[in-house]
């Protein structure tokens, strides 16, 4: 999905150690999962991760994890 401001992909392992950092600075607001977790998340057919990403830069600037 793409917007004006944002790109929504399906979040690859590559993405998992910035999310993570993302979950830390944010630990007040989100809950933390670790590296492993996001892995497992990735993979179970029950489960949707996205990535977020800003389209100026192309940055990742967050998460979705849908249940």
């Amino acid at each position: 999905m793409k917007t004006e401001k944002i790109v929504v992909e399906k979040t690859t392992s590559h993405n998992i150690d910035k999310i993570v950092e993302i979950e830390k600075s944010n630990s007040e607001f989100v809950g933390q999962y670790n590296f492993d977790e996001h892995l497992e998340i990735l993979s179970d057919k029950n489960k949707l991760h996205l990535s977020v990403f800003d389209k100026s830069g192309n940055a990742l600037v967050g998460y979705i994890i849908l249940f």
